[in-house]
């Protein structure tokens, strides 16, 4: 029973314990959550507060329950006058969960996507293989490779640019083409930038 009770203990404490996501980037050297500088490997609470050094810096991150990629942005968290990822995550409708159609995939995209480097997008919708996702940019279709759930948005699309404006389509087997979303503004952010702290060391 003693060894029964001691092993139900360790079972709760480790299940306290749990964290909800690993760092996989960041670009800055270190980010403060929790009132500990945190760096790539590191992991965290979703309740635990994030201090932001900047509105470019940036983090991705894995969700460790369910084995998904996130991009969390200092800027969007201002703007939802957000400190925890608990909250990001509920107003920003992260999951895909239920999307399932093209009108779910344009709800995940939204208005606005935030890139590093190469970044691929989770949508709920699986093309048929002869059918793909594209966008158009400046009047050129750049085709979106769809891999694990995920369009993959490549950095040579846009280049140096700071932001772009993109429409994006579906083309069906037969040819006929149908917009997903007008207007996504993309903008990528610097794999590195350097906060006033680590320029004045």
């Amino acid at each position: 029973m003693r060894r029964l009770l001691l092993l139900l203990a360790v079972f709760i404490s480790i299940a306290a314990s749990a964290q909800d996501y690993k760092i996989l980037f960041l670009n800055t050297e270190s980010i403060r959550i929790a009132g500990n500088n945190l760096k790539v490997g590191d992991c965290f609470n979703k309740s635990d507060k994030i201090q932001w050094a900047d509105d470019k810096q940036a983090m991705k991150v894995l969700s460790l329950p369910d084995k998904k990629q996130f991009i969390f942005v200092s800027k969007e968290f201002k703007e939802r006058k957000a400190n925890t990822a608990n909250v990001f995550v509920q107003t920003n409708r992260l999951s895909t969960r239920g999307a399932g159609s093209l009108s779910g995939v344009a709800r995940k995209l939204g208005d606005t996507v935030y890139t590093i480097g190469d970044t691929a997008v989770e949508v709920d919708y699986v093309p048929d293989s002869s059918e793909y996702f594209y966008l158009m940019l400046e009047g050129r279709r750049h085709q979106l490779e769809y891999k694990d759930g995920a369009l993959l948005f490549t950095a040579d699309i846009w280049g140096d640019n700071d932001s772009v404006e993109v429409d994006v389509f579906y083309r069906y087997a037969d040819g006929t083409e149908e917009c997903v979303s007008e207007g996504i503004r993309i903008i990528p952010l610097p794999e590195m930038i350097c906060t006033k702290k680590c320029c004045h060391r």
